[in-house]
């Protein structure tokens, strides 16, 4: 069906539509894709000509805005994983409220199953107006249910809204996690936002964690700081326009940075920008990028020392890091690494009493190590081939 409407409609129709918390705001996978424009539609054709969606046909009315915020949270208690219950317990109040209605909330088909079985809960039968009411209103009542569903004694069975949903998917474990990551990260890049907007001589290092590694600014690098509540001077804006140096926000301060010891911003820091910006960072993460160490004392920081960064030894060659000497080396080793661990794989697999057909199979591979890894792999035998990487002896992009 083709829908045509201007674009003044079309904007107003999207801000009214109702996102929910980890939803893109573009295009993404299935279960993360928002939809508002089409959402808005569905919902003025329903107001006009009711209808309902599969598994909702009991439900007499579309949900307001606040009913189905209520609604979600109500989803997301109702299934917190063993990550987010640690999560919960061991973080700041704000990873918290970060992982139940911000952006990093992950989704699924069965979190998406288990709000429509509350929805049925709820939003059906004689008491679904006065449901309807506490769950949009979000007040003592609603608080009540939201601690009592997410409570870790209940199980689905265990509380009359989830009694009798889909149970959770191995794969909900994992997304859970990688949300808790994300909402620690996202923390981590504000906390990395304050320090380099301060100036204190004692603070010339600093711990990211996740995911862990320490940064250090040079000495006689600085930052110019200005109000949030105030423009920017013209040199300023077009330093930033320019990308000679980086704009980093922090509370009611800001930062240009880096500028050298002159007052001028560091040379050749520009190519850094360009390059960073191909890859879509921000200009935390950019500044992050330049600055993480590989030499840092993990007796000081307390945290593990990061290696020192590897690169295909091909690259290097052709960016002229390394010599043909140095490259015949590198492949040679880990050409001699591999053959070693085909020669370890096949006497696994004698030991093992792999079947003479594998052995064979095995055996005519010996020579192709790509083949000998898919042949390897399917037998459910350990094998993988050694690359050839040069290590960058480095402390940081800085040196």
């Amino acid at each position: 069906m083709a829908f045509r409407v201007g674009p003044e409609a079309k904007a107003k129709a999207i801000s009214l539509a109702y996102r929910l918390p980890g939803h893109a705001r573009h295009q993404a996978h299935v279960d993360y894709a928002s939809r508002p424009l089409t959402d808005a539609l569905l919902t003025a054709l329903a107001h006009e000509r009711p209808f309902a969606d599969p598994g909702l046909e009991e439900l007499s009315e579309v949900l307001e805005w606040r009913e189905a915020d209520g609604l979600w949270r109500l989803t997301v208690a109702a299934t917190l994983t063993a990550a987010e219950r640690v999560a919960r317990s061991e973080e700041s109040s704000a990873v918290r409220e970060m992982l139940e209605g911000g952006d990093v909330v992950w989704h699924s088909s069965w979190r998406s199953q288990v709000a429509r079985h509350i929805a049925r809960s709820l939003f059906t039968g004689p008491d679904a107006a006065e449901n309807r009411a506490w769950v949009g209103e979000q007040r003592l009542r609603f608080a009540d249910e939201l601690e009592n569903v997410s409570h870790p004694q209940v199980i689905f069975g265990g509380h009359e809204l989830t009694e009798g949903a889909p149970r959770e998917p191995s794969s909900a474990e994992g997304r859970a996690a990688t949300a808790v990551w994300r909402a620690q990260r996202a923390f981590a890049l504000e906390d990395l936002a304050r320090w380099l907007n301060s100036d204190r001589p004692d603070k010339a290092e600093h711990v990211v964690n996740p995911p862990g590694w320490v940064l250090r600014k040079p000495a006689d690098w600085s930052g110019h700081r200005f109000p949030t509540t105030q423009p920017l001077p013209p040199r300023a804006r077009s330093l930033i326009e320019r990308g000679v140096v980086l704009h980093i926000t922090s509370g009611s301060t800001s930062v240009l940075w880096p500028f050298s010891a002159s007052g001028q911003p560091v040379q050749g820091f520009e190519h850094v920008v360009s390059g960073a910006r191909e890859l879509h960072l921000e200009p935390t993460e950019i500044a992050e990028a330049m600055l993480v160490t590989t030499d840092a004392d993990p007796e000081q920081v307390g945290e593990p020392v990061m290696g020192y960064p590897r690169f295909p030894v091909e690259a290097t060659r052709e960016a002229g890091l390394v010599d043909n000497d140095e490259h015949d080396r590198i492949v040679g080793e880990a050409r001699a690494e591999t053959s070693l661990r085909i020669h370890s794989a096949l006497e696994t697999a004698k030991r093992s009493r792999f079947a003479a057909v594998d052995m064979e199979s095995l055996l005519e591979a010996a020579n192709d190590p790509v083949r000998f890894q898919t042949v390897a792999n399917d037998l459910g035998l350990r094998f993988w081939i050694s690359l050839a990487w040069w290590t960058w002896p480095v402390g940081s992009i800085v040196e």
